[in-house]
Formats: structure tokens, sequence, C-alpha cells
């Protein structure tokens, strides 16, 4: 009989009393980087294979930019020339933290406002749901 090892299932669910307001500018300055920085080691492994492309996000007039440098993913304060943009506005920020929404509901729906590809905003979206989840996105070799 082989030994069973530890499994871990994802068993995230809501309800409409843990929805919270959530500012934009609070939470691109000081909450997403928080969680990326306590959440390194846990994101490292997902960082270094989705290895995604520096992404901005605008919300009315603010600008940050979502990079990921040395397996750790970081929020810089501002827009690069070089990458794209993601505008969202302040009620979808608050849908993509309650999880209430994805970027493939806005695909879906017509919502999304997006210069240029959709695979790095499911690259991020997948760091920033490790970082608020307290899990580790899953990369290939991660079951044995």
């Amino acid at each position: 009989m082989s030994e069973m090892s530890e499994m871990s299932v994802d068993i995230r669910s809501r309800v409409d009393a843990d929805i919270r307001a959530v500012d934009p500018v609070t939470w691109f300055d000081t909450e997403l980087p928080e969680r990326f920085e306590s959440g390194t080691e846990r994101l490292a492994r997902a960082v270094r294979h989705l290895g995604p492309r520096a992404l901005t996000i605008a919300v009315g007039d603010n600008r940050w930019t979502l990079v990921a440098e040395a397996a750790r993913a970081r929020v810089e304060r501002g827009e690069r020339p070089e990458t794209r943009t993601l505008t969202l506005t302040a009620e979808q920020v608050q849908d993509l933290v309650n999880d209430e929404a994805t970027p493939m509901t806005w695909f879906s729906t017509g919502t999304l406002v997006l210069e240029g590809r959709l695979d790095p905003v499911l690259d991020w979206w997948l760091l920033i749901r490790g970082a608020l989840d307290g899990g580790s996105p899953h990369v290939p070799g991660a079951i044995d």
C-alpha cells in the first residue's frame, strides 16, 4: 500500500456577508503590494512558470503596473510606456477583490476594456487570487 500524500482542494466559498467595500487606490497602493510581499514564497513558483508580462491597470486617472521580477510579483505606481493597459472601474476592482467577477466575466459580457491580449490579464488574475486567497496557483508538476 502506498503512502498517501497530502492534497489540497480549493474549497473557496463566498457569501454576501463577506462582500467588502474596496477603494481602488488603497487596494493597489497598499493592500495588493502587501499581499504580494507576504505571499512571495507561495507565489514564486507560479511567477516563474507564468512569467507574466508587466501590465498597467488604469482606474480613473490612477495607474499602477503589475511587474514580475526575480520570482516576485509587485505593484509599481504609474505606468510603463511598453506595457498594455487594462482599464477598470472602481466597481470592477471591488468585484475582482470580492471574487464576484473574473477577467473572463468582463470578456464574456463585453465590459473588458483592454489594450492588447487577454493572456497577461489571466496570468495576473491567477497571482492576484493566490495572493488574496492565501493559495498557490497550480503549476505543472505540482501534483505527484
